[in-house]
């Protein structure tokens, strides 16, 4: 999968949607914590793409968007947020 297919494949949820799977993922619901993730998950890969060609990055992309995806799994884990806003 091409990276532009991401931001293309995964909708952005609304704040109220937010809201219900955060307490959702709160409750240890999986599913919704993929969601979330899911969710943030263009803005991850737009993030890693331009690090990787502005700062020179010495790593792959995909490093970069696993580290994303970790950072998202951390701040609802810890947090109870993540928002792609």
């Amino acid at each position: 999968m091409k990276f532009n297919e991401i931001c293309k494949n995964y909708k952005k949820l609304t704040v109220d949607e937010e809201k219900v799977l955060i307490g959702k993922a709160k409750a240890g619901d999986v599913k919704s914590k993929q969601e979330l993730v899911n969710s943030v998950l263009p803005g991850i890969v737009k993030s890693a793409v331009t690090h990787k060609q502005k700062y020179r990055v010495n790593l792959e992309v995909l490093d970069l968007i696993s580290e994303g995806v970790l950072g998202a799994y951390h701040a609802i884990d810890t947090l109870g947020i993540v928002t792609g806003k």
